[in-house]
């Protein structure tokens, strides 16, 4: 347990001293490089009591810096019209990663869509597809699995 919480503390301060390093770079000298990619979510119901739509498995984002710094940045999506759903991102700090690696997962949930609780309903699909960029200070490599993660 001890061992986990001190991984947590290191990887807060690498961001920390990161960004500090990046604070003192004025505009002119700081550079941001931007990373196209795209995200395809399956949507499905859940609940019980209260019905819902949601996409079946998070996007996983793997960010890998190619020059060893911490990562810093942030994902974009490019949504014209949201439909009544909402994409969360959440940054994930996980201890077995060295510290010029970053985790991202990205979910959807309908909260004002009744057409996709109705083809949902009726027996069809629905698949969701944005395209995102991720804006950081060095050069990353992306990598995106699906996975699972929804408790029981």
């Amino acid at each position: 347990m001890r061992n986990n919480f001190d991984l947590k503390l290191k990887h807060f301060e690498d961001e920390l001293l990161a960004l500090k390093q990046y604070k003192l770079l004025s505009t002119d000298t700081l550079t941001t490089k931007s990373f196209d990619f795209s995200l395809t979510f399956n949507m499905e119901i859940y609940g019980q009591f209260e019905i819902g739509v949601r996409s079946d498995k998070y996007a996983k984002l793997s960010i890998q810096t190619t020059d060893g710094t911490t990562p810093i940045g942030a994902v974009y999506f490019d949504i014209q019209d949201d439909e009544g759903r909402s994409i969360y991102t959440r940054k994930v700090v996980n201890t077995g990663n060295p510290s010029d690696h970053a985790d991202y997962l990205i979910n959807v949930i309908d909260y004002n869509n009744n057409d996709d609780l109705q083809t949902l309903m009726g027996g069809g699909t629905v698949e969701l597809t944005y395209n995102a960029i991720f804006v950081c200070t060095s050069d990353v490599t992306i990598n995106i699995t699906y996975e699972d993660l929804y408790a029981n």
